[in-house]
Parts: structure tokens; sequence; C-alpha cells
């Protein structure tokens, strides 16, 4: 029976694009999962003898060995998530490059080859590539494209495929096919822009008035009430020159921090 780790591992890996070692992560799974054991163990020894020292290791090894497995276990999650984003966000142009050579009399393979020639984005170059090496190890485009399908995990990609791989077999047409469905991928991108933007718009002023002109008005408040004597939080007196400390040093950064992670995420939706 085979290791449920490796399968969570696997199943996910499968949908990344990228190939991996078998073995190497079975030799990975297997020694990590001892470790876990042996951790828990010692332990549990530390325990029964009273060894603080030994619990301590135990508890080093076990925190070790399974944020390890964590880690191996999330990082093709992430990775699908990162290709679902390149399909779902940037296929629609790879199309627009495929419906006037379909259109032209170019066999499918043709127009494949000569979207991967032009193709700018580093992932979905790859895909291509994929489909590329197997019609090239003899697999026919139609099926080509069916194992494509299988490895990218972005319905948008799916959706276009299918009526790619569905209208091969219907109609000579299959460029004014692919044509309308990019124009339709167009028009909610559009939408989606427009949101996008409006929703920035928003945040550039709640950031002005969090980052900026919050930290500027409580500092001139306390000028304006230090007549009353200082106030204190812990170690740091809460006068001008302590909340000008407490702005600087950890409000305005870390509220930068924030709007910046907010901001990149509304950016990787472009």
């Amino acid at each position: 029976m085979k290791d449920p780790f490796i399968n969570i591992i696997e199943r996910n890996h499968a949908r990344t694009g990228y190939a991996y070692d078998r073995w190497s992560l079975s030799v990975f799974a297997s020694v990590m999962e001892l470790a876990t054991a042996i951790g828990a163990v010692l332990i549990l020894i530390g325990l029964v003898l009273g060894e603080g020292l030994i619990s301590f290791v135990g508890e080093s090894v076990l925190l070790v060995s399974l944020l390890a497995l964590g880690l191996a276990a999330i990082y093709p999650i992430y990775l699908v998530s990162v290709r679902r984003s390149h399909f779902d966000n940037r296929f629609v142009y790879t199309l627009l490059q495929l419906s006037p050579l379909l259109s032209a009399g170019l066999s499918i393979s043709e127009a494949v080859r000569h979207a991967y020639e032009v193709e700018d984005d580093a992932v979905i170059k790859r895909e291509l590539e994929l489909i590329i090496k197997d019609m090239s190890n003899g697999i026919d485009p139609v099926t080509a494209l069916k194992r494509s399908v299988e490895r990218v995990p972005s319905h948008a990609y799916r959706d276009s495929m299918n009526i790619l791989i569905e209208g091969s077999m219907l109609t000579p047409r299959i460029g004014e096919l692919l044509l309308e469905r990019s124009n339709s991928m167009l028009a909610d991108k559009l939408t989606k822009l427009n949101r996008v933007a409006s929703d920035l718009g928003i945040l550039f002023e709640v950031y002005t008035l969090a980052v900026m002109l919050f930290p500027l008005l409580l500092i001139v408040l306390s000028m304006s009430f230090s007549i009353l004597g200082n106030i204190a939080i812990g170690p740091v007196p809460i006068n001008t020159a302590g909340l000008l400390f407490l702005m600087t040093i950890f409000y305005v950064p870390l509220a930068s921090v924030v709007f910046y992670m907010i901001f990149d995420m509304y950016e990787s939706t472009l």
C-alpha cells in the first residue's frame, strides 16, 4: 500500500507541469516519517525519565520533521496555484494567436508550434512545449491536447481546449470558434480590470489616510495636548517624541507592508 503522504504530493505535483524523482520523494517521506516517530519516542522517554534535555531533543526532531513534511506537501499546491493564475489571466492572449492561424488553414500541431515560438509567458510556453513533445513522440494532436487539459488546473484553459478538441472533430471553422471564445474571455477580463481599478482606487485612498494622514494627525494632536503631561505605554513615553518614535519605527513600516501585500495580491490577478 502506497504511503498516503506520497499520494497527496503526487496528486498535486501531477498538475504543476514539472517532473520529479519518485524514488527521491519516497526516500524523503520515509526518512521524515521515521524522524517523526523517533521524535515522539524521545519525548515519551524524556517524560518518563524526567530528563528535560531528551524531551527537548525529541521536540526539536519532531518539529523539524513535521515542518519538512508540511512544506513538501504545501509547495506543490503553491506551484499549482501559480500555474492556474498564469492560465486564467494570460491564456486569452495565446488564444488570440491560435485563432487566426487555425483560420488560415494551419493544422493544430503547426498552430501550437507557432504559438510556442512567440509565447512570452514562461508557464504557458512550458505547457505548449509539453504538447509539442507529446506530438513529436507520435501522439496525435487531439490526444496531446486532452493530456494537456488533465495537467493544467485552470477552468479557462480547460474550456478553451475542449472547444478546440471537440470543434476540430466537427467543423473546419475551428479558428472562428476560438476567436469567439477569446472575445468572451477578453470581455470578462475587461470587466475584471474595471473592478480591480475601482478597488485599487479605494485602497489608495485608504492607504493615504491610514499610512500618511493618520500618523500626522496623531502627532499634531499630541503636540496640542502635550500641556496635559506625558502618557506612557510600558517604557515608551507617549508624548510627541514617543509617538513619533512609535509611528516611525512600528506603525508606518508595518502598515506599508500590509498594503504592499494587498496591492501585490491585486496585481497578480491582472
